[in-house]
């Protein structure tokens, strides 16, 4: 394909007709002479000879005549790219090892610039984003973002810093299609939040105040959902529906195409999965106009009002709550919306560059050493070019051309390993983070690369000029100054291979602590066995469901592998229908009220189910479950710790209206949060028809999970089923965040390792080729094996040792920029930093062994005789 372009461009150019010309002109004249010199008596062969060498190289007459005519410069930039070419042909292993390297460092640096661009650069799906905040409750000993109760979100609306406020919850209806049922998924809203969002009704109209009270009550449904159940007809607005629980609509608009809100997991205690993310089937409203309801609260800042500047205000404001009868504790904090939208990935990302960042020095590093390797060996190939007449521009052209060759192979690699690092993000994340989904690869991310290949392309070609021009002048003159210039390059090469391994051990070390972090979240003990547990929601929401689930739960009890089956409203670390309520305690007084803990509703063996341990009294029973309104309650032993300390067994509370005696005493879970420990928490023995299911198994839950789904799927042809998982899944889907973030900084750690580690064998084989006449005389003196290997390997260990010693000071001056990344584990653990330095050395007193080897085994005699 090459040959073809470049004979037609060179046709364009008349290229060809001008040099068969030149070539028939000179041989004319060579024929011409060559008779002259037979006329005189020359014998015809010698003739021939001294006609030849007299007129010279016919290529060079050329090459006299092109200059002389003028060459185009397109056919000049051919000719240059195509001696680039075959130099590079010329040294595959070279090219190859450059491509890669800059491959690897250009492309983990494209992936992180495509995840700041898509999460951090890109407007988010909703006008002027940036303006939109969260704003939530917590107190000291409740640090988790919690909601806001109604006289919270009420003044917060007067607050000057928002123009507009808005409060929101979940919410969820079944509808009947014929014999099927679905579910539709929602938002109970205020009337502000179409101003908050600044969103107005594909058609129809938004909420009025007149729609207060309305009966029956007034619904917008989602774009989506308007084309799939009511094929965009138009005449929807104003149209009845009505749902299974006996909810009756009204339709008064269709939210707008391709609103998704909310984004990403909700602030508010729990992970708050239960809100449908993104676009919804449904808006209603939530409250009956008195006064602002409590929930999640979202405001648009006012013009010209930051984020700090709100936090200001609010820290204002929780005085005057206080004042009002509020928990003087509590405290009013914000979130942007993006920054609630990405999680734990927003304080992650600036390391993530700056680890993407180091991957990159430690590559363009890497490639500096072998470009400068290989310009010192042309050295003498340029200074012979030179003397015989070559001029030092076009050996700079040349060299350039080799750099914009490597480059463009770089960044074509560079976008696979973009690609391949994308989809691996994305299949990390799955549905459990949303936002990852914005990591895209558009335009700007070719711009980014085309950026680094002309950074790269500059380094590739500088480097060698700079060698050549120095060199090659004197290169001729003996091998002392080409020996003393050896020795100066060696000596940059390992100043380069310390930084190498300096910053590879410090990707090294954050990464272990990362890790660390990471096994220590996943193996906290959360109060409950998620082994061998499957997680399955069941919707019944029809007449006569309870037969149906009690129906369900003994066929599911009957099935093989099944040890225990439990119902739960709220399945750990999904935040479904977080509940938080008070209990009265009752010291011969009035009930004294506790604060607000957590409440789960459960029923059959959740307990067994779940592996939460019974730590006192009994579990609930049937009669307990079933009855209309049982007396009995079971509380966490946080619970029993702190309001209970003569003992929580027996005792009696008054909560919803009525008096109940304490059966039984759990240890405390983390249901919210792996990395927030336990809550004060009752259990109320309630039986809802429609509930999550918890599964646990004899087997692996793989083994057993297709015989649930069966067992689902023939309970009722009106049970709706929205996932059947392992709970393992859920846990790990709980940190998703913090699994991706670990798993790029392992990656890059990697790369750093290995690219320092091809760095360092580089700089020993040059070091041994170097000192090769050195190593053949101190054998033939008589210098044992050993010593010669023992001298090797010192010399790579004390550029090691030195890269080490240089990490770990960065590590301790990083470690309070750190450590909020951390769950449970210190910025700076000397065992992890032992444990890293014993794996450079180990890994780079390997790589020095085969150079050493090679040195031991030089034999003296070919050196000197080379000499």
């Amino acid at each position: 394909m090459f040959r073809r372009v470049r004979s037609l461009f060179r046709a364009l150019f008349r290229r060809d007709a001008f040099e068969s010309g030149v070539d028939a002109e000179f041989q004319f004249h060579l024929e011409q002479y060559t008779a002259d010199l037979i006329r005189a008596g020359v014998p015809a062969d010698v003739a021939a000879r001294r006609a030849r060498i007299e007129f010279g190289n016919p290529h060079s007459v050329r090459l006299e005549c092109r200059e002389a005519r003028g060459a185009g410069p397109f056919d000049d930039v051919v000719r240059t790219m195509t001696s680039a070419w075959r130099s590079l042909r010329r040294a595959p292993g070279f090219s190859i090892a450059v491509v890669f390297t800059l491959a690897l460092g250009i492309g983990a640096n494209a992936l992180v610039f495509s995840a700041v661009n898509g999460l951090l650069l890109k407007p988010l799906p909703i006008a002027d984003a940036d303006r939109l905040a969260w704003v939530f409750a917590s107190t000291p000993q409740d640090p988790l973002p919690g909601k806001l109760d109604g006289d919270e979100a009420h003044a917060l609306a007067a607050v000057a810093s928002f123009s507009s406020v808005a409060v929101i919850g979940d919410r969820g209806f079944v509808k009947a299609h014929g014999p099927s049922h679905s579910r539709w998924s929602g938002l109970w809203v205020t009337t502000g939040l179409f101003d908050v969002l600044d969103v107005r009704p594909t058609i129809g109209r938004a909420f009025t105040a007149e729609d207060f009270g309305r009966s029956p009550a007034a619904i917008l449904i989602g774009f989506e959902r308007w084309q799939q159940d009511f094929a965009a007809d138009p005449a929807v607005v104003g149209r009845e529906i009505a749902f299974e629980d006996n909810h009756r609509f009204t339709v008064v608009g269709v939210l707008p195409r391709g609103l998704e809100f909310p984004l990403g997991r909700m602030p508010q205690t729990g992970n708050g999965t239960g809100f449908a993310i993104g676009r919804q089937d449904f808006w209603i409203l939530g409250h009956d106009g008195a006064a602002l309801p409590g929930g999640a609260v979202i405001g648009r800042l006012a013009t010209g009002v930051s984020i700090d500047q709100a936090g200001a205000a609010l820290a204002a404001l929780s005085p005057v709550l206080a004042n009002a009868g509020r928990d003087p504790r509590r405290s009013l904090e914000i979130v942007s919306l993006r920054d609630q939208a990405l999680g734990p990935l927003a304080p992650a990302l600036p390391f993530l560059q700056l680890f993407a960042a180091l991957v990159f020095v430690i590559a363009a590093v890497n490639v500096a050493g072998l470009v400068l390797v290989r310009a010192a060996r042309r050295a003498p190939e340029a200074a012979v070019r030179v003397a015989l007449g070559a001029r030092t521009s076009d050996l700079v052209k040349t060299l350039l051309a080799e750099g914009l060759w490597l480059s463009i192979a770089s960044a074509g690699a560079a976008w696979f390993v973009v690609r391949f690092g994308r989809a691996q993000l994305i299949g990390l994340a799955g549905d459990a983070s949303p936002i990852l989904q914005r990591i895209d690869l558009d335009p700007a991310v070719f711009v980014f690369l085309a950026v680094s290949s002309l950074c790269v392309t500059t380094l590739i070609g500088v480097l060698p000029v700079a060698v050549v021009r120095r060199v090659a002048p004197g290169a001729i003159l003996g091998r002392t100054s080409l020996r003393q210039r050896s020795g100066h390059r060696r000596g940059a090469l390992r100043a380069l291979v310390v930084c190498q391994v300096a910053l590879s051990s410090l990707l090294l070390f954050g990464a272990a602590t990362l890790g660390a972090s990471l096994h220590r979240l996943l193996t906290v003990d959360a109060g409950y066995q998620s082994a061998r547990v499957i997680a399955a929601d069941v919707l019944l929401f029809f007449k006569g469901a309870r037969p149906v689930m009690i129906d369900l739960v003994r066929r599911l009890q009957a099935t093989s592998g099944v040890e225990a089956v439990g119902l739960v409203h709220s399945t750990p670390l999904t935040g479904r229908w977080v509940i938080r309520d008070s209990i009265g305690l009752l010291r011969g007084g009035a009930p004294e009220p506790t604060p607000p803990m957590i409440g789960s509703f459960v029923a059959f063996d959740y307990f067994k189910a779940m592996g939460i341990p019974i730590l006192a009294g009994r579990d609930f029973t049937a009669q307990d479950y079933l009855a209309p309104n049982p007396p009995a309650i079971i509380v966490n032993d946080v619970v029993a710790r702190t309001h209970f300390p003569d003992g929580a067994l027996g005792a009696r509370v008054h909560m919803y209206g009525a008096t109940r005696e304490i059966v039984g005493i759990v240890k405390g879970t983390r249901d919210q949060r792996l990395d927030a420990p336990a809550e004060p928490q009752f259990y109320q023995p309630i039986f809802f028809d429609g509930a999550q299911i918890v599964i646990r198994t004899t087997a692996s839950p793989d083994a057993v999970v297709d015989a649930v789904r069966a067992e689902l799927a023939a309970a009722d042809p009106r049970a709706i089923v929205t996932r059947v998982a392992p709970l393992d899944s859920i846990v790990g889907e709980s940190i998703v965040e913090r699994r991706v973030t670990a798993w790029l900084v392992v990656a890059f750690a990697g790369l750093a390792l290995a690219l320092a580690i091809v760095g360092l064998y580089g700089v020993m084989q040059i070091a041994v080729s170097a000192t090769e006449r050195e190593i053949g005389v101190r054998a033939a003196l008589g210098q044992p094996r050993d010593r010669i290997v023992g001298s090797v390997m010192a010399s790579g260990l004390t550029m090691t040792v030195l890269g080490v010693a240089v990490a770990l000071v960065l590590a301790v001056l990083l470690a309070d920029a750190v450590r909020p990344l951390l769950f449970e584990t210190p910025a700076f653990d000397p065992r992890i930093a032992i444990a890293v330095a014993a794996l450079v050395m180990s890994v780079s007193a390997l790589t020095c062994l085969r150079p050493a080897w090679r040195a031991a085994t030089i034999d003296p005699v070919r050196v000197l005789r080379s000499e």
